[in-house]
């Protein structure tokens, strides 16, 4: 089923005992519900993919809501992606909405039988997944739940697990440029159940954006770095782009030695055509060329032979008032950037030995005098502190770096102290070309009470007709306005 506009009210379960009635998308069988404009209301309780069945909710624009259902009295709204089943709720842009309407609790429930496949895929820098109560994790056990944040907003509660008997789920929070947002100062994923359930946190290379929204949020399990080769592109299988297809196939990558790679195939509702497939979560370790399987309703549409390319190190990164504790020993090798609030260790080796460090807008480092090693400290626009440190290594020195965009609004790196810039390196970041067809003839880069020496200027190149002069007090970038020439 496809929307491009208007409203739409799907009628789901009432009550607890859903199967067989309405509210299913992939019921044994497939199904694909496709939502690129107007509004979905998804009424009481509506399940993706159930009893072994195939079902994607693509969401591509518009808004989708999880509304309680009509009749007064029934069971709080619930959306279930993969009841046994293989459930994909995949979202380009648009928006969807769990809130708490009342008393009642609004769910993104995950895997409610036994060995459910389940997929959360943010994809688009629009696409916004919003609820306001938790995210539980296996109402039975032996399933995976997988979380790519590509891109856009995860604003959820948490992600728990619903716990007793219902054991040996994992979630896998795969961290590749989107922005997971707190609201509430809980562990981002549970981990009160971490002997039965687990928790897998994957950095790739678009990095993990942490908002903790004034709030206190929680990381108990260590952030692994996605190393060695991971897929980069999916072609599709010979002949099927001239097949007609009622929706997305389910791909699935198999082989190469490797682990957790995912592809999406790309569908173009107006024309039922297969327009071509694409990496949401490039796995890690492989060492040889993976299988993509193309399938429909459990029947095979092809293989294709995946290209694989070495990930990189991706950046983590903290923002927004509040303090995120990293309450396991974490080794990854990106960029640590503190852009705001407190990024606080809660454990011994917290925060990552071999992860550079970036303070800005007045963030704290906080060890919580626990023992810990800095690779290197860099100081950005607005500054920061270390605190807490009397246990932890710091080095010796420490760089500074600046962008060309928070020179054109004003903001500069701040030093307290007697300060010998000597030797230090000052990096310059972004479009210097904008500093020449800016207006201003004088940008302050640091700002201080007693310089001496003069740092070492690396990054981006500074315009023809600028360069760097240091006083007491400031490091500026200064246009050069001409040379005067005195004849006798």
């Amino acid at each position: 089923m496809f929307q491009r506009g208007g409203d739409v009210a799907f009628l789901g379960a009432s009550h607890s005992s859903y199967k067989g009635k309405t509210g299913l998308i992939g019921n044994t069988g497939y199904g694909y519900y496709e939502l690129s404009g107007g509004n979905l209301d998804l009424i009481g309780r509506t399940c993706i993919a159930s009893d072994s069945g195939q079902g994607i909710l693509a969401i591509h624009g518009g808004t989708a809501t999880v509304r309680q259902h009509y009749i007064p009295g029934f069971h709080d709204p619930w959306l279930v992606l993969a009841n046994s089943g293989n459930g994909h709720l995949y979202m380009k842009g648009g928006e969807l909405s769990i809130t708490k309407l009342n008393d009642g609790g609004h769910y993104l429930i995950v895997g409610y039988s036994t060995s459910f496949v389940a997929t959360l895929t943010l994809d688009g820098p629009n696409a916004h997944y919003l609820n306001t109560g938790a995210c539980i994790v296996g109402y039975q056990k032996n399933g995976t739940f997988h979380i790519n944040l590509n891109a856009g907003l995860m604003d959820v509660a948490n992600i728990t697990y619903k716990g007793g008997s219902y054991t040996k789920n994992t979630t896998y929070m795969n961290f590749n440029g989107g922005t997971y947002k707190a609201r509430h100062s809980l562990s981002v994923i549970a981990s009160s159940l971490a002997t039965t359930n687990l928790a897998v946190y994957t950095l790739y290379p678009g990095g993990a954006y942490i908002d903790t929204n004034g709030k206190s949020p929680t990381i108990n399990t260590s952030i692994i770095e996605a190393k060695g080769n991971g897929i980069v592109s999916v072609p599709l299988p010979e002949g099927l782009a001239q097949k007609e297809l009622i929706g997305s196939p389910v791909v699935t990558i198999s082989g190469g030695g490797g682990s957790f790679a995912q592809a999406y195939a790309d569908y173009d509702s107006k024309a039922r055509r297969v327009t071509g497939a694409h990496v949401i979560c490039p796995g890690y370790g492989y060492t040889e060329a993976p299988t993509a399987t193309f399938t429909m309703k459990g029947v095979s549409l092809g293989t294709s032979t995946c290209t694989l390319g070495a990930n990189t190190p991706g950046d983590f990164v903290k923002f927004g008032s509040g303090t995120l504790t990293l309450s396991a020993t974490n080794d990854y090798s990106g960029v640590t950037y503190v852009k705001g609030g407190t990024l606080k260790a809660g454990i011994d080796y917290g925060i990552s030995t071999n992860s550079p460090i970036v303070l800005m807008n007045g963030a704290k480092l906080d060890f919580d005098s626990k023992r810990g090693s800095i690779k290197s400290i860099a100081y950005g626009a607005g500054g920061g502190s270390v605190i807490n440190a009397s246990n932890a290594e710091l080095p010796a020195s420490f760089s500074m770096e600046i962008s060309v965009e928070d020179l054109m609004a004003n903001k500069s790196v701040p030093l307290s102290g007697a300060v010998d810039l000597t030797g230090k390196e000052l990096k310059l970041l972004g479009d210097t070309d904008a500093l020449a067809t800016g207006s201003a003839i004088r940008y302050t880069a640091v700002t201080g009470t007693a310089f001496t020496g003069t740092p070492t200027l690396t990054g981006e190149a500074l315009p023809a007709k600028w360069e760097m002069r240091v006083t007491p007090t400031a490091v500026q970038f200064v246009r050069i306005r001409g040379t005067a020439f005195i004849l006798r």
